[in-house]
């Protein structure tokens, strides 16, 4: 059986006379006994005719070996070390072993060497061990740079621990340490954008682009696979559908949608595009086919995932979904010859969102020689919803990657943030039970603020009226430009509030991820309904029909646009107004709707002429109108019956109470309502730069700003205990995927996401239960249960002293009160002592950990309410401010 080079005795790799063979030969030098380093440093001698260059790397582990205890060790690296270039800080060491050389035939050599004086300065590589570009590397990040060859590696790095540096500088250690060829190197990045940063991060250390091992995403690496094997004739010729052509992908799903309905293959309006196409994504990220797809409670969309299929496969294209299977199946299959990737060492970034595709090509792409080394958190698994589990990163990679022994490192420092949110964000994450047990440490004692905006009455807007002014001082006086300050929610629904405070005070903002909360689709179905009520008598033509398209079967009336499609054109070319239109649907004669069918656009027309009056009565004002539509349309239940009872429908339920609570507190008839709401400007005509960012959670993983807003922070929003069941499934049972993690744990790794983007200070608007002979309701909003979990009121007492310049004698003894008082757990004090270290004398230190030692603190248990006044700003207000919102008022 052939040996992989990793099995290799260091003789054995010197006889391969490959450049492959050389790091691992400097293994041997490195850690190796004195036999083996022997052998080692008498293989380097052999290849160094051959790989010069490349073999200069080893000189300072030839150098470190030159031990008179081991005579003959010390031969071979002289024997090597002949005919390099060597540093002058080594000239002693030859200088003492040519006069004092228990061997003659080392004072020998050590003599050629220093006759042949070339000592040209320090070692050659910027890069020797132990020496680093970045000053700021921690002894945890050397660990994982300098890990042994012949191991897996799993690191699992806390929020902003510098993993990116870590990377990086594994592998210009790699390359320059230990002449590993780049193009044995592989590196996987979660997105583009992680990926970009990695490759700037290689630059910045003076990698150049031509000497940098491959940085891909899955999808370009598969990509790259793909390509390959299309240009040698393994693969047919595909169509890309991605980038400009993405859009074929929404134009093929919406005909197979159209046709399956035209054909009662599937009923109408039975398939939500977006839920659809996100299904179809995930049965392809679970390797599952259309043959094996199952859909929970509405077998539909496995139809549809059939049918694209088909199509897709007729004009031979691929989508961004295929890229990973197809690769699979290529690799696997009887044309998996061509892919002859030798890849010695693999990094996986993010490995805790790799989902069961991605984690099956890395089995596939690897093989028994691969050192593999996988870089994530599993307390930022936030994307369970597409496949993402943290058994990947807990438990399954040690068991799957079983040839080596795996080497766990832990980067508990954050560069990112302060000591009260480390501690904030890691009192909240340990309630979580499936994780692995690491620390949260600040690099810094700089403080930065972690502030709890709380009401007490049911409406929080006065809460998000702290909020905007808040984000208005800070981008005025300077202390932050607007795209460093980002608000972020769990639902879209929670930035109801800060929209329309924002509209108000004239900032200007943009949603990412979403409209604006007046262009969602349920609210313009809504403005539709208004628009084509107030348009009864007006001629149906080309450019208005899409109104009527657009609220037919919204909610669901069993009708197929193809089925109205042709009175529409009937009524475009006879000139036919609405009012006429309509009435054809279900009093024409040969019509080709069923009579239940007529008894629902019966109800439609009905509705729409109520509606009408409505709208003429002055009196009735926009809010009311609105609730009274909603109420007839049963637009709640429809949410509910389509999206099921979870945070889809939860989601959009909220929108529309909230857009009718706008509606309502602007007091003005539905026409001025109407003009109202096409005046609205969220960006107010500024770039991109001077926009405050608006958006959810799950889109800033690996991002981070100045300041972090989360409004609206109670239950049911924060957590979501309606999270969205996984419907996709395996229906042959075929693939078995982890279980997925309780909601509630989901949801609390979602917190400590929002809260460990911060690096200055994070803003967390939430509500309390109103007190006696405020508004009450049977069903007051409740804060989340997260902001007890960080136990804010103790910590930030206790925390604060890290503020003072010094802690004097009168400051100490409070401090030892504090301490005894507050009942802190464990964890919170130990890393408060270690943030002391600096601040304190010996006998101090020693002191507190006596004393935080003899502790008994009691079990966290949840309070019935959280008595938390709302903070004042701790920045001040400035007196200039800055010209881009000159127009906003204080």
């Amino acid at each position: 059986m052939i040996k992989s080079i990793t099995e290799l005795s260091p003789y054995e790799l010197g006889e391969t006379n490959k450049i492959e063979a050389i790091p691992f030969i400097i293994e041997y030098l490195e850690n190796g006994s004195s036999n083996e380093r022997r052998l080692a440093a008498s293989a380097i001698n052999k290849l160094k005719i051959i790989y010069h260059e490349e073999c200069k790397s080893a000189i300072p582990y030839l150098i470190n070996i030159l031990d008179e205890s081991y005579p003959q060790q010390t031969q071979y690296a002289l024997k090597a070390l002949l005919g390099f270039d060597l540093p002058k800080y080594a000239l002693p060491i030859f200088k003492k072993i040519s006069i004092e050389g228990k061997k003659p035939y080392n004072k020998e050599l050590a003599l050629q060497i220093l006759n042949t004086k070339n000592f040209k300065g320090e070692i050659h590589n910027s890069m020797a061990k132990n020496t680093f570009i970045d000053n700021n590397i921690t002894e945890e990040q050397k660990e994982v740079i300098h890990h042994p060859f012949g191991k897996h590696a799993k690191v699992l790095a806390v929020a902003g621990s510098g993993k990116t540096t870590t990377m990086a500088n594994r592998i210009i250690h790699l390359i320059k340490n230990r002449s590993v060829p780049k193009d044995s190197i592989q590196v996987l990045m979660f997105n583009k954008l992680a990926k970009d940063q990695f490759v700037k991060k290689l630059l910045q250390l003076g990698l150049s682009l031509e000497n940098s091992p491959s940085v891909n995403t899955f999808h370009s690496f598969c990509y790259r696979i793909i390509s390959s094997a299309m240009s040698k004739g393994h693969l047919p010729k595909y169509d890309n559908w991605n980038g400009d052509k993405e859009e074929l992908v929404w134009f093929y799903l919406e005909l197979v949608i159209s046709e399956l309905e035209k054909k009662k293959l599937i009923p109408p309006n039975s398939v939500d595009r977006d839920e659809c196409k996100n299904a179809i994504s995930l049965w392809k990220g679970s390797l599952i086919p259309p043959s094996r797809a199952g859909y929970k409670g509405n077998e539909n969309y496995a139809i549809v995932y059939k049918y694209f299929e088909d199509k897709r496969n007729y004009k031979k294209a691929i989508t961004f979904d295929d890229f990973v299977p197809l690769t699979i199946e290529s690799i696997t299959g009887s044309n998996s010859a061509y892919f002859k990737d030798n890849i010695s060492f693999l990094i996986v970034d993010e490995y805790q969102d790799v989902n069961y595709g991605q984690q099956k090509l890395i089995e596939l792409i690897t093989n028994k020689s691969t050192d593999i080394m996988v870089v994530g958190d599993d307390d930022q698994t936030i994307y369970e919803w597409r496949g993402a589990r943290p058994e990947y990163i807990i438990n399954d990679f040690d068991i799957v990657f079983n040839n080596k022994s795996v080497t766990e490192y832990k980067l508990s420092h954050s560069f990112r943030f302060g000591p009260l949110i480390a501690q904030s964000a890691q009192n909240c994450i340990s309630h979580n039970t499936k994780r692995t047990e690491k620390n949260l440490l600040s690099k810094s004692i700089n403080q930065s603020i972690i502030s709890i905006l709380s009401e007490s009455s049911e409406q929080s807007t006065d809460v998000e009226k702290q909020m905007v002014e808040q984000i208005i001082v800070l981008v005025k006086s300077g202390h932050s430009l607007p795209n460093d300050v980002v608000v972020l929610v769990r639902l879209y629904h929670q930035l109801f509030g800060m929209e329309k405070e924002l509209l108000a005070r004239k900032v200007p903002y943009r949603v990412v991820g979403q409209s604006p909360f007046f262009e969602r689709k349920e609210i313009k179905s809504l403005i539709n309904y208004i628009t084509l009520s107030k348009s009864l008598d007006v001629a149906v033509n080309e450019d208005n029909k899409n109104t009527l398209f657009s609220i037919i079967n919204y909610p669901s009336r069993k009708i197929t646009r193809s089925e109205i499609e042709r009175y529409v054109n009937k009524a475009i070319s006879s000139g036919a107004t609405y009012r006429e239109l309509i009435s054809k649907l279900y009093e024409d004669e040969v019509s080709i709707f069923i009579s239940l069918q007529k008894d629902r656009l019966l109800e439609f027309h009905y509705l729409l002429e109520k509606l009408e009056e409505k709208i003429i009565d002055k009196n009735n004002l926009a809010g009311n109108i609105l609730k009274w539509l909603v109420e007839k349309i049963e637009l709640k239940k429809y949410f509910i019956d389509y999206y099921g009872d979870g945070e889809s429908s939860n989601d959009r339920i909220k929108v529309v109470d909230k857009f009718i609570e706008y509606a309502t507190s602007t007091n003005k008839p539905l026409s001025h309502f109407i003009e109202h709401l096409s005046k609205l400007d969220t960006t107010r005509g500024k770039r991109p730069e001077e926009q405050i960012l608006l958006t959810s959670i799950f889109r800033t993983k690996g991002l981070e700003y100045d300041y972090v807003f989360i409004p609206e922070c109670i239950e049911g929003n924060m957590p979501c205990l309606k999270g969205n069941e996984i419907n996709i499934y395996d229906k042959t049972s075929q693939v078995k995927e982890p279980k997925p993690s309780e909601v509630i744990q989901n949801e609390r790794r979602l917190f400590y996401v929002a809260i460990t983007r911060a690096r200055k200070a994070c803003f967390v608007g939430t509500s309390s239960i109103p007190k006696e002979g405020l508004q009450q309701s049977s069903n007051p909003a409740k804060h989340s249960r997260f902001i007890e979990e960080i136990e804010f009121d103790k910590l930030s007492k206790i925390y604060n002293y890290l503020n003072l310049s010094e802690i004097s004698d009168e400051d100490f003894n409070k401090l030892i009160n504090d301490v005894n008082t507050n009942s802190l757990n464990k964890n919170t004090l130990n890393n408060f002592l270690y943030y002391l270290t600096d601040k304190l004398d010996t006998n101090k230190l020693g002191q507190l950990s006596k004393i935080i030692l003899k502790l008994s603190p009691k079990p966290f248990c949840y309070a019935t309410s959280y008595n938390s006044d709302l903070e004042s700003s701790k920045i001040k207000k400035p007196e200039k401010w800055r010209s881009i919102w000159d127009e906003i008022e204080l």
